[in-house]
This record gives C-alpha cells, structure tokens and sequence, in this order.
C-alpha cells in the first residue's frame, strides 16, 4: 500500500514544481476520461468472455466479467504481477470444473496475447506520428534502467518460460486445445484483438482528456505511444502493488516525445491510478466472496470445537 501513497505524493511534488499543470479544462474532460475507464472495463470483460468462448469453456457472461474484473485486484495485490492469471485459473476452473486446465490457461493466454498484440500495433503506427526528441542517446546512462538491460531481461524472461513449458510439455498441450477449437479460433482471436485495439485506443484517449484537464499541451499520438508502449513492457513478469516496467516505460516515452519531467510523472502517475481505479472495482465485487469464505472456514472451526 506505500506504493500508491508514495505515487500521491510525487504527483503532488511534480504538480507543484510546475506552474502550468493544474486543473484548468472544463469538468466535461475529467467527466468523460471516467466513462471511458468504465467503458474500457465493460469491454475487458467482454474480451475475456470471448477468449473462454474461443476454447469451448462455457460459462455465462455475468459470471466471467465478473472473474475478470475481480482478477484486477489480485494484480495490485499479489507481487509479481501473476495475481490476475491466477485468479483467472482458480475461478474459472471452478465456474467450469470440465474445462481442462490447460484449455483454462490457454485461454487466459489467449486473452493477454490479443492485448500484446494490439498495444503492438497501435505502438507502431504511433511511432510513425511522432517525434522523438525529448530523450537523445547522450542522457541514456541517466535513464534509470539502461534500455539494452531491459531488453535483455526481457528476452532472457521469454525465452526461459518457452524453454520451460515447452520441456513439461505444456506447449504441446496448449497447441493441442488450439487445434481443437479451430473452428472457432480465427474467429475469437480477430474479435478479441478487436475489442483490445478499443480499450487500448480509449486509455489513451482517457489519459490525453485528463492531460487537457490538466492543462498539459500533448498530443494524441504521443499519449498513445506512451500508454501502449509502456504497456508492452508490462510482460516482464516483475511489479509492486502494479507498479513495475509498464510505469517505468511510459514515463521514458512520454519523456521522449517531448513532455517535460514533470509531465511525465503526472501522465504517469495518472495512468497508474486509472488502472488502479478499476481494481478497487474488482475489490469491491470480490469482497461477497471473501465475506462467504471467512463465514465458512469460522463455522468450521465452530463444528470442530
């Protein structure tokens, strides 16, 4: 929980070394960037529907948009950043007990791969919108991370985990429950990517209407950039109360397109707490279930007494 406090506070500590970023849009902006969080979470749920409904598991929709909007607050609160794909098994193997565990996790990847992909694509043609000029390779040893490390870690990462899975035969499993679901996987695949191309587009355009509420003169292109180029780097498996490599890669480009230091920690930190306003979300719909459990495991050692 120091996270999100110390992220206060250095927002705070950027906004007041800064005399140009302070509310000044009209409320319309602030108004509208929260709509489009909720918007985004509507339809995050309906892409994980789609990926259980790609691998044949068949569970109702209320109660998979529920799985993956609960599964946010494990990512804020369970360090490594693998709380949501855990979350995601257990109840979805519970939802749907003769789903195959490893079409349960297929799916689960599936979900992930659509958004890798549209964070890809929307990063590319971003790239092609923009100037970089806010970071030149002279400042490189004062990024906090030299990028070639993160490069290698994240290769290293990747190819260890394919390694692995491939060594205990889960790459032929997954390949395996792809085959399966053939029929419908082009299908669920194309309308995944899809419906995460539109969540990423309304992030961006969420955090550039707080940016004009801000009084922050950024454009849309580089907002983009920053949001789903940072977001790539969110698959180096390493995070702290959902801080991690997304964070630390937004805020290098949005350096990088030109913002100041000070805009960069605010679009930043902005960006952190809108994903983190969806997992209190979550939080809020999991706490019935974690009443129940506490309730039940009570009454047990009640009986057992």
């Amino acid at each position: 929980m120091l996270v999100p406090f110390g992220l206060i506070a250095l927002l705070w500590l950027a906004i007041s070394r800064s005399d140009s970023i302070h509310p000044k849009g009209h409320i319309g902006l602030l108004i509208a960037a929260l709509v489009l969080t909720q918007l985004s979470l509507t339809l995050l749920a309906i892409r994980f529907h789609v990926s259980l409904w790609t691998l044949s598991i068949h569970i109702p929709a209320r109660r998979s948009a529920l799985i993956a909007l609960q599964s946010l607050f494990y990512f804020f609160f369970i360090p490594m950043s693998a709380g949501t794909e855990l979350s995601r098994w257990l109840k979805v193997k519970s939802a749907a007990p003769q789903a195959t565990h490893f079409a349960v996790m297929t799916a689960i990847v599936l979900d992930r791969a659509t958004a890798v992909i549209a964070c890809l694509a929307i990063s590319l043609v971003s790239l092609s919108r923009v100037e970089l000029h806010g970071v030149q390779a002279t400042d490189v040893s004062r990024w906090p991370v030299h990028p070639v490390i993160v490069i290698i870690v994240f290769l290293s990462v990747s190819l260890s985990g394919f390694f692995f899975a491939q060594r205990v035969g889960w790459i032929a499993r997954i390949k395996s429950a792809l085959h399966e679901a053939k029929s419908r996987l082009w299908r669920g695949l194309t309308t995944a990517t899809a419906i995460s191309i539109t969540i990423q587009l309304f992030a961006a355009l969420e955090l550039w209407l707080l940016a004009q509420w801000l009084g922050i003169n950024i454009g849309f292109a580089p907002i983009a950039l920053g949001v789903t180029g940072g977001a790539l780097a969110s698959v180096i498996p390493i995070s702290l109360a959902g801080a991690g490599p997304a964070e630390l890669g937004a805020g290098l480009l949005f350096a990088a397109v030109g913002a100041t230091a000070e805009e960069a920690v605010v679009l930043t930190t902005l960006l952190y707490f809108t994903k983190l306003l969806g997992a209190l979300q979550g939080g809020v719909l999991e706490i019935p279930i974690i009443s129940n459990r506490i309730i039940e495991r009570r009454s047990l050692t009640a009986v057992s007494m």
